[in-house]
């Protein structure tokens, strides 16, 4: 998949003018760059958003499939954005810290006993913060 400036969170004050920002959004990524329709994905908070979903879509002629049986919050890279979100809205505390780093998308499979150690460390010092970082 090529990647169309990375990811895109969109807010807006109702849910029926957020999905007719991302139809827009949507048709500038297929027809200026190439996208295909298959290589963009959307996650929403709640089922409230699938009937403006169809009928925006529809509007917009925008093909697509919806995938009701995966919850957003279980999706481990959606773990990893929301934990990224946290740790710099907590301003980096230990613990927002070691939630970005149990995600696995910033280091390798095999850090687990590494990064228990780590844990242990931050805990035992009482590190928290911007201390990690000094």
């Amino acid at each position: 998949m090529t990647n169309f400036d990375g990811i895109t969170i969109t807010e807006s004050p109702s849910v029926q003018e957020e999905v007719v920002e991302i139809a827009r959004n949507i048709e500038t990524l297929v027809r200026e760059k190439g996208a295909k329709y298959s290589d963009i994905g959307i996650l929403y908070r709640d089922s409230s958003y699938e009937e403006h979903i169809k009928t925006t879509f529809k509007r917009f002629n925008i093909s697509y499939h919806m995938d009701a049986e995966h919850f957003m919050h279980c999706n481990p890279f959606t773990q990893l954005i929301i934990a990224l979100l946290e740790c710099y809205k907590s301003r980096f505390q230990s613990s927002s810290f070691l939630n970005v780093l149990k995600t696995g998308y910033l280091n390798n499979g095999g850090d687990d006993q590494l990064l228990a150690h780590l844990e242990n460390i931050i805990i035992e010092r009482g590190l928290t913060g911007y201390e990690l970082f000094d």
